[in-house]
């Protein structure tokens, strides 16, 4: 090849800060296409770097000609229209130097002027690097979630903008440039300078800024910027991309970074999440917080959804557990103690639900799959969107909750009337009259009832939540016959162990002479272990019906309120 008769004397490697790329050969002999013995430098880098220090042209005759302004307009128009395909554009130079030059290393800061004043140009050179087929759809997937993807990148702004068309980052042709931005007026940007969505754009803004504008940016255009949806950071350097992921926390973003170069650590460092590419620098992965060793963009969605699941799982877990486990064993010992009445739930069935039957179903609902919507719903704001909020206690207890101590309490007062003729009015303020003689049982046969009432509550609460209370809990406003348990993609096979697991554990509490004997269980008719499921029924329509009203009415007070 052409470049075997040369010696290579020294490399300058490319960085971000320059970006250029300098070589020095010595010719081997005369025969070269140069035809001199003198020192060779050859140069490539960002045309708009090095157009500045160009002062000849090669001709195709091989010929250097001036660097004329016509020349200078067709290269600019050249660069323009590649870069708008897509295409990084590098510019070839070179330079004959008179002198025996040897450079020093240099730093980011050195100058072309300071190594040489006068190069010419050979050409230019275009590269495609094409993106994956799979990261337009991953970038869909993004903004549906409700995060905001920007590039960040140290190529060309009309190169960049073009690749970020290609890949659904940028969605308008239409795009805000600095001076646009600050002619904004102030009102339109109020939109996530906290983090918060407080009103919708009429249309999305687009905005594309290289590394000057960035430099030229005050507090009041970053917090403009910070508004924006679609943005493309171009020519930018490590410490503005650096600066960037600062800014926008400033203003309570939660920020995430991928890259794989040397660059890109000190953003991936600070970002509040970063994410380097396991085919990237040894420095890049050491500064992250995740590395995706499949070199997958993909696989980002994925991480993102697993995320959203385990919370989404443990609210759900918290959900279910709270009403029956606490509200529902509350409510009897107050009326107990405040009423006199007999207790309706003893402590040790109040136990068995809280640390078998509850704690069953709960392990079921932390295997749930992702909810329909689960990619839909805007992201979490840690500093307003608590694992437990009033929301999800005002459904708990105010909603689920009180339905289930209603039910059971009318399944208790029902078998109390018909197998003692004791009506409600009788059970009040009985207090220490709970003995023998009291309207003419004995005590033996006021124990029996109360033993057997208690066990009829615990049924009824422990068939309630496994029928009723865990299937609603499984979706959040989606309706729960979308979220298929026995097969599909929201296959939970827990689910339904977990309610042969509950009901095997009531009926070894309620028939095992054991416990008959030492906790002083009962035996319950036959009808009383059906009973419940209706009322497991009805909190499930009730519950299907709160869902239908959010979806259609997302507005309302009622979706406002839901957990």
């Amino acid at each position: 090849t052409q470049m075997d008769s040369y010696n290579q004397l020294q490399v300058i490697p490319f960085n971000s800060k320059n970006k250029w790329m300098l070589s020095l050969y010595r010719p081997k002999n005369t025969s070269n296409p140069f035809q001199t013995s003198k020192r060779v430098l050859m140069m490539k880098g960002a045309p708009d770097v090095l157009i500045p220090h160009c002062k000849y042209i090669l001709t195709d005759d091989g010929r250097e000609v001036p660097f004329d302004e016509a020349a200078k307009n067709f290269i600019s128009d050249e660069q323009i229209r590649w870069s708008s395909q897509g295409q990084r554009v590098l510019m070839l130079t070179r330079a004959i130097l008179d002198d025996d030059v040897n450079f020093v290393e240099p730093t980011n800061e050195i100058g072309i002027s300071s190594i040489v004043p006068n190069l010419t140009i050979i050409g230019l050179l275009g590269i495609i690097d094409p993106p994956r087929d799979q990261i337009p759809e991953t970038i869909v997937k993004f903004k549906s979630a409700g995060i905001r993807i920007f590039m960040v990148t140290g190529d060309f702004a009309l190169t960049a903008a073009a690749i970020a068309r290609q890949i659904g980052i940028l969605t308008s042709d239409d795009n805000d440039d600095l001076d646009r931005l600050r002619h904004r007026p102030d009102p339109q940007f109020d939109i996530r300078v906290h983090g918060e969505l407080k009103s919708s754009p009429d249309t999305v803004r687009s905005l594309v800024l290289t590394g000057t504008d960035i430099n030229a940016l005050t507090d009041e255009d970053w917090s403009k910027v910070c508004g924006y949806d679609e943005i493309v950071f171009a020519r930018t350097t490590p410490e503005q991309k650096l600066k960037i992921v600062q800014e926008f926390q400033a203003r309570d973003n939660i920020v995430g970074v991928t890259g794989d170069g040397v660059n890109d650590s000190p953003a991936l460092k600070c970002a509040n999440i970063g994410i380097a590419m396991g085919g990237g620098s040894e420095v890049a992965m050491e500064a992250a917080h995740m590395v995706l060793l499949d070199n997958n963009f993909t696989s980002i969605v994925t991480a993102i959804e697993s995320g959203r699941l385990v919370f989404d799982n443990l609210k759900k877990v918290i959900l279910y557990l709270l009403p029956a486990g606490s509200f529902s064993e509350m409510v009897p010992i107050l009326i107990n103690a405040i009423l006199g009445v007999p207790l309706p739930l003893s402590p040790f069935l109040m136990i068995v639900i809280c640390v078998l039957t509850d704690m069953i179903s709960s392990l079921a609902i932390m295997c749930e799959k992702p909810e329909s919507d689960l990619l839909l719903r805007p992201p979490r704001r840690p500093k307003q969107d608590r694992l437990v909020n009033f929301k999800l206690l005002l459904h708990a207890y105010g909603f689920i909750g009180i339905q289930e101590t209603l039910y059971a309490h009318i399944a208790y007062f029902t078998y109390m009337k018909q197998a003692g003729g004791l009506k409600p009015s009788d059970l009040l303020l009985v207090f220490d009259k709970w003995t023998d003689g009291y309207l003419g049982h004995t005590q033996a046969e006021l124990d029996h009832l109360n033993f057997t009432g208690q066990t009829i509550f615990f049924v009824t609460l422990v068939i309630m939540q496994c029928c009723g209370n865990l299937f609603s809990t499984r979706t959040r406003k989606v309706s729960t016959f979308t979220q298929n348990p026995a097969f599909g993609p929201t296959r939970n096979p827990y689910v339904i162990l977990s309610i042969i697991g509950s009901i095997c554990i009531s009926l070894i509490v309620v028939y095992v002479p054991f416990f008959n004997n030492v906790f002083k269980t009962r035996p319950i008719p036959l009808g009383n272990w059906f009973i419940p499921i209706g009322f497991a029924m009805l909190i499930l329509i009730v519950e299907e019906f709160r869902k239908f009203m959010i979806r259609r009415y997302p507005r309302s007070i009622l979706a406002k309120l839901a957990w």
